[in-house]
């Protein structure tokens, strides 16, 4: 894995864009380079910028773990202190990191992170950060979500994020710390320095899961002893009490079966009796029924009879309703001829004075030839002189309307000075009204940042001192708690165990004692409250790891109780210097400015207002001297165009008289109309003449016509009246000898049987039929149902009493017999099953805890050799183990830097000593190194974690920040040697230092400049 290139843009201090290309002279052929440049200034934001780009993280923003700590953004906006988009410079809309690195799959990637604000403006909200990775080799986009990305990151790398600042960030000064550490604080320093707080979990999660497999055991035990089996002898007995009850079931079952035939036979017979008896009532009234409707059958007969004679009945009838509707219809058509003859005459003098009408009209028009041709000539000349009017009319209202255009034009610009005069007045009282708050108008913005700046101080001093009350009613609570934990640790100290006072008790005066010999014994009468020796062990224990506990975490609380007091010092010290700055800024202006709400947001507004006013001012002043310039033009063309509107208002007068002639000689012919409606006037009339008397020609035409059809008509109908009568006559006879043939029957009773509908008549039949088809189905039931009867009685189920009440109590009785039994019954499978469960359920816990009880036993001994409640003992083992491996990679690169020393571990600690070589093996201990010894073995050991780290794969990129500050000019120079004896292996080592001596010695320089308010500039040089 290989760095090629650093870029970003606008990243704390770094303003801009700016690029650290390794791939280019002269970091391209230096091995051993320098980042260079004052404190602060912005060096290590360089390696943030590393980070950023391939983990979007940094190890100084992840070292920032206190809660609830918020950054002020803007808009009154906050963020989380170990946000690295605060790494965004203020001021600024947008920021990227983007490293170019050569791959462990040998090809070369670019890691780019970037964020912005919203609206890309610097007042805009910071958006979430986004990740791109770019293929250099293939010209490819990876594709994924950022946390995908981010993990093909660290696969291209071979390293994850803590892997990164360990193999790649050297921080050779946490090494220095740790080589003369106390053995207490070397842990926690190792366990940070290389990663190794995986092996405190797993000592942790031996000892939770050996703890969950015993409890498990016990909860199997506890089971086994809440399940409860039958004896053999019970479970006999309950097997021969269900025989017998089922016995008895079956034959109380047997009982009711015949008690519920003989009930049904009895509500059987009681229902057949009832219907037999209701057939019975319904023959007798269908039977009434039938014979009350013998007359109506009777007359049913008689017609049928008739209908002999129905057809030529019919027919006379039919012959004689024509006879009538052609003696109405020939009455009918002597009427209408009347009429026609006296409608002839009224036709025949309305055409004679059509004719005449029509020969007037003609002789009319002609006689008013001359008068049309004069109105022709007078229409001619009126319309010439209505156009010279609307030309006239025309040139008079454009002359006028550019009059008062112009007119309008000056009263506005009048207007207008005047209201710029005014509102200039206004506008300069306000500024003077207001000229004692000019003085904080340059410096609104600053004051408006220190007022969100001392308010959020505020805010978090608050929240500090709160946050701070709490830690110290937890220090109280916690050494009360302590306090009551020595307590009970001397009460169990004071306790002896049972076996001590039950052989107390059996000891005798005057006889030797089994355990010391003596004859005199001062506890035989003694009575102390006592415990079985395990279990006041095992108390003893617990009281002793929560005191340890609640000691440990009562020193952690007044760590961080300190901690607090030194931020809320700092934050009063900080928050009183930002409030003196407001305070020589506004408390000329504003006295009481502490007590204002939202006093930024009103500063701003009045900078921008009072910026506005002086726009305003500027702008109407130079309004009013332009219109000034207008007004002379306007006024000079006002004048010409008021004698343009007189002499157009003469034209205008002139050709309205003349119109006015011609339209008054015009209005003597013909009422003033147009020839053309003259014309069309006289056309319609000649039309409606013409076409009135074609008209009432045809229809006297037509009138002739009709009255000679009318006469054949008449003609017609007497001819069918005489054949009509005839037909009526032959008719009636027939039906006369009908009638003498059959005597009964009368012509009123003939009429009165024929003039039934056919409904009626299909009516009456089928009720007659229904009757008939009633009377059969109730004799036909009646028999039924009586048969049904007697055989019913005849039936073997026959009980010898019919008393239903007694058959039902004994049915009851019976079945509540049976319903006992049945339940006992129940009740004993419920048993029976119950302990067949039990006794399976039993089983199976036995079997389960002879398995689980072989993993108490195997987690038992691996807690006792791993597990801890805190994780220390595994860790302490695998710290060991981890500090060898360090050791043999770093006194590898020790070697290589100066082969005198050789680093051991003292046997069975963590602590460290150091082998002499060049004093015959001599072991000495760190804490005699010198000032070049100590940093030249921090140095290897930083290598070593490098390597450690890395052992799988080749790392060309070292940065090595920290150590060189503190060195004398000796030690440096040694340090410098070490370091060029690095470069010669092959690695590109950055080595970040502010120490002028030492960059003195390394040609190749990355300089980080200051430039002005807080901005730095990046720059390569080869000094």
């Amino acid at each position: 894995m290989k760095i090629l290139a650093i870029r970003g843009k606008n990243i704390a201090s770094l303003d801009g864009e700016f690029s650290v290309d390794f791939t280019c002279d002269p970091l391209f052929s230096a091995g051993l380079f320098a980042i260079t440049g004052p404190t602060g200034a912005g060096k290590s934001t360089l390696l943030d910028v590393l980070c950023l780009a391939l983990f979007d993280k940094t190890p100084r923003m992840n070292r920032a773990r206190e809660n609830g700590v918020l950054l002020p953004d803007v808009q009154d906006k906050t963020l989380s202190q170990n946000d690295c988009r605060s790494l965004l410079r203020r001021g600024t809309a947008e920021g990227y990191a983007e490293v170019d690195f050569l791959a462990v799959d040998g090809e070369n990637y670019r890691a780019r992170w970037s964020v912005r604000r919203a609206r890309n403006r610097v007042d805009g909200s910071l958006q979430p950060s986004e990740i791109r990775l770019y293929n250099l080799s293939s010209g490819d986009e990876e594709q994924g979500g950022k946390g995908e990305l981010l993990r093909r990151i660290s696969d291209l790398l071979g390293l994850s994020f803590e892997q990164f600042t360990r193999a790649v960030l050297l921080a050779q000064g946490d090494f220095a710390t740790f080589l003369k550490a106390p053995e207490e604080e070397k842990a926690d320093l190792l366990e940070k320095l290389t990663g190794t707080e995986i092996y405190s979990r797993i000592s942790q999660a031996v000892f939770a899961h050996a703890k969950e497999v015993r409890e498990r055991y016990e909860e199997i035990v506890r089971q086994k002893g809440a399940l409860s089996t039958l004896s053999e002898e019970e479970r006999k007995g309950l097997v021969e009490e269900r025989v017998s009850r089922q016995t008895l079931s079956e034959e109380t079952g047997k009982r009711c079966d015949v008690l519920k035939m003989q009930l049904r036979w009895i509500e059987e017979y009681r229902r057949l009796s009832g219907l037999s008896k209701e057939a019975e009532t319904e023959w007798q009234v269908a039977r009434k029924n039938f014979v009350e409707a013998q007359s109506r059958r009777e007359y049913m007969a008689q017609y049928d009879l008739v209908q002999e004679v129905r057809d030529i009945y019919n027919e006379v009838r039919s012959l004689l309703e024509k006879k009538k509707k052609m003696e109405e219809t020939l009455d009918r058509c002597r009427n209408e001829y009347r009429d026609k003859n006296q409608e002839l005459l009224r036709l025949e003098k309305i055409k004679d004075e059509a004719e005449q009408n029509l020969s007037r009209l003609k002789e009319n028009w002609e006689r008013q030839a001359g008068d049309r041709q004069r109105a022709f000539a007078l229409d001619t000349q009126s319309a010439v002189s209505k156009e010279a009017l609307d030309y006239a009319a025309k040139v008079y209202d454009r002359n006028k309307e550019d009059l008062g255009r112009e007119i309008s034009q000056k009263n506005k610009i009048d207007e207008s000075i005047e209201k710029n005069r005014s509102k200039e007045a206004e506008i300069i009282q306000w500024f003077e009204h207001q000229q004692i708050y000019s003085p904080i108008v340059d410096r609104a913005e600053i004051i408006k940042q220190n007022y969100s700046e001392w308010m959020n101080m505020r805010k978090e001093l608050k929240q500090q001192q709160e946050s701070q009350k709490r830690q110290v009613a937890l220090i109280a609570e916690t050494e009360a708690k302590i306090a009551s934990l020595q307590l009970e640790g001397q009460r169990l100290e004071a306790l002896a165990p049972a076996e001590v006072y039950m052989l107390r008790a059996s000891l005798v005066e005057g006889e030797p004692c089994p355990v010391c010999g003596s004859i005199h014994h001062t506890y035989t009468a003694e009575k102390v409250e006592t415990l079985r020796y395990k279990e006041l062990e095992m108390q003893k224990k617990d009281v002793a790891d929560s005191l340890k506990e609640t000691s440990l975490y009562l020193d952690n609380l007044k760590i961080t109780v300190h901690t607090m007091q030194m931020l809320v010092e700092t934050l009063s010290r900080q928050e009183a210097g930002k409030k003196e700055s407001l305070d020589s800024d506004l408390s000329e202006f504003l006295p009481n400015w502490e007590e204002e709400s939202r006093l930024g947001g009103r500063i701003q507004k009045f900078a921008v207002l009072w910026n506005e006013r002086k726009e305003e001012l500027s702008r109407l002043k130079s309004d009013t001297e332009a219109a000034r310039r207008m007004l002379p033009a306007i006024e000079a063309k006002i004048k010409d165009l008021e004698i343009l509107e007189r002499n157009s208002a003469l034209s205008l007068e002139k050709e309205r008289e003349k119109y006015e002639k011609i339209k008054a000689e015009r209005a003597c012919l013909f009422g003033g109309r147009s020839l053309k409606d003259i014309e069309g006037e006289y056309e319609l009339a000649l039309k409606a003449g013409e076409a009135g008397t074609a008209e009432t020609i045809r229809q006297y035409t037509g009138l002739i016509s009709m009255r000679e059809n009318l006469l054949g008509s008449v003609a017609q109908l007497q001819q069918n009246l005489a054949a009509g009568q005839r037909d009526i006559s032959r008719g009636q006879k027939i039906i006369a000898d009908w009638l003498l043939a059959h005597s009964d029957l009368s012509e009123g009773r003939l009429s009165e049987l024929l003039a039934h509908t056919p409904a009626w008549v299909a009516d009456e039949k089928k009720a007659l039929s229904l009757l008939q088809e009633n009377m059969a189905a109730a004799d036909t039931r009646l028999r039924e149902r009586s048969e049904a009867l007697n055989r019913h009685e005849h039936l073997t189920e026959r009980p010898e009493q019919l008393d239903s009440i007694l058959l039902r109590q004994q049915l009851d009785d019976s079945a509540l017999l049976q319903k006992k039994a049945d339940d006992r019954i129940a009740e004993i499978n419920a048993l029976l099953a119950l302990d067949d469960r039990n006794r399976k359920e039993l089983l199976s816990l036995e079997r389960q805890g002879e398995k689980l009880f072989e993993k108490v036993e195997s987690w038992a001994r691996l807690n006792e050799l791993l597990g801890s409640a805190d994780g220390a003992k595994f860790r302490r083992i695998a710290q060991g183990y981890t500090l060898d491996r360090l050791l043999i990679y770093a006194n590898l690169h020790l070697q290589e830097l100066s082969s005198r020393y050789v680093l051991q571990r003292v046997p069975e600690r963590l602590a460290l000593q150091v082998c002499d070589n060049d004093m015959l093996g001599e072991v000495r201990s760190v804490h005699t190194l010198s000032g070049g010894e100590s940093f030249l073995i921090s140095l290897a050991l930083a290598l070593g974690l490098s390597s450690l780290s890395s052992y799988r794969m080749n790392i060309e990129s070292l940065f090595i920040d920290e150590g060189f500050g503190s060195l004398d000019a000796e030690t440096l120079g040694v340090a410098m040697d070490a370091l060029e004896h690095l470069q010669i292996q092959g690695r590109k080592i950055g080595v970040i230092s502010h120490v002028a001596e030492m960059t003195e010695r390394i040609p190749v320089q990355v300089q980080v400049r200051r430039v002005a308010n807080g901005r730095s500039r990046i720059t390569v040089v080869e000094v």
